[in-house]
């Protein structure tokens, strides 16, 4: 759970970020990453860009998240397996695919919304919100239902200081893009070494 923009920004950006001082330890440097070949990156950006549509229209109350919500996360799920399966030679993508599974999976089984325990939200200091969901919701969460096996993939993993919460898909994420930035950085250095 989050402020409109929080978590899929700290997920990504902060994926990048990792994955930018990773494969600057390891040598790489932005003009390597400039020649990277991210292949459908075009459909990467797509799915990233519907999916963030669907989160702001959502918490507008401008689409109903039970009516839309499964059907563009099946969407943006296809779109993020193509692009990833076009990307399947990078251990990253495949972690970066996983997390995005698990996050869909919490989504679809609570009927589009990200399920969110009330103990995550008060760790990180969202009290309000657990009022908030019981009696309208936001749009994009869910209290998670007690018993319900989908429980620990929602947002359970709470960040007291930046008052967010996480899932464990969110971390895949953040580990997936690292990775990917990391062996796009490195395959384009050898590609670069080869040919001069």
């Amino acid at each position: 759970m989050e402020r409109p923009g929080g978590v899929h920004t700290l997920v990504f950006v902060g994926g990048i970020l990792l994955g930018l001082l990773l494969a600057y330890a390891r040598g790489v440097r932005l003009r390597d990453l400039e020649r990277a070949e991210l292949r459908a990156a075009w459909v990467l950006v797509l799915a990233a860009l519907i999916e963030g549509a669907t989160q702001r229209l959502a918490l507008a109350g401008r689409i109903d998240p039970f009516t839309w919500g499964r059907g563009l996360e099946l969407f943006t799920l296809l779109l993020l397996a193509y692009g990833l399966w076009q990307n399947r030679q990078y251990k990253g993508a495949w972690v970066l695919g996983l997390g995005f599974l698990t996050n869909s999976i919490a989504i679809l089984a609570y009927g589009g919304q990200m399920p969110v325990t009330e103990a995550a939200l008060k760790s990180a200091g969202l009290e309000r919100a657990v009022s908030l969901l019981k009696e309208r919701g936001d749009g994009l969460h869910v209290l998670a239902q007690p018993g319900n096996p989908f429980n620990a993939l929602g947002d359970v993993i709470p960040l007291a200081l930046t008052h967010q919460i996480l899932s464990v898909g969110d971390l895949l994420i953040i580990a997936g893009t690292a990775w990917l930035v990391v062996e796009l950085g490195l395959a384009a250095r050898r590609k670069m070494g080869a040919v001069r």
